[in-house]
């Protein structure tokens, strides 16, 4: 029972950022749900797979070939054991956009919310170091405070012309 198309589509999920390194918890993050919860799919895909540790676990499914889509034979087909269903890769680089799913939803709402934030944060800490500055008579931090002030704010209306348009 050491076949990859065994294992449940979350184990997959699992088994796919194992496979890149991925800690516990980097698991646990990209999936969002406990460590636990990785804990308890990682025994459950050792048993599967017979394997006692992650690094059987990697060996084992990179030497395997059946059933993985993304994973070649030797006639260059590629080959499935699922009775005509499609199989989630095991290989991430082979997923799309739709298929991983929340994670990379999650981190592209993250980027878009600190692209956002971040340049009204960086305008008002140069316009603080561009006042502290004059109150102090350190010129040099009123010409740094105005063009971070400066280039914080040209850089959020581009941004801003480019999302209207």
């Amino acid at each position: 029972m050491s076949d990859p198309e065994t294992l449940s589509p979350r184990e997959k999920d699992v088994a796919n950022l194992l496979m890149q390194g991925k800690s516990n918890k980097q698991i646990a993050y990209a999936l969002g749900i406990s460590e636990r919860t990785v804990e308890f799919h990682l025994r459950n895909i050792f048993e599967k797979m017979q394997v006692n540790s992650r690094v059987e676990l990697i060996l084992k499914l990179g030497k395997t070939t059946v059933g993985i889509p993304g994973e070649t034979t030797v006639d260059g087909e590629e080959q499935s054991a699922n009775n005509g269903r499609e199989a989630e890769p095991l290989n991430p680089s082979d997923r799309t956009q739709e298929e991983t799913g929340s994670a990379n939803q999650e981190k592209s709402a993250m980027k878009g919310f600190f692209a956002t934030i971040l340049p009204p944060i960086v305008i008002l800490m140069g316009i603080a170091l561009l006042v502290g500055g004059f109150i102090t008579q350190k010129y040099g931090a009123v010409v740094v405070g105005l063009i971070a002030a400066g280039v914080a704010a040209q850089q959020w209306v581009e941004r801003r012309k480019k999302e209207t348009s």
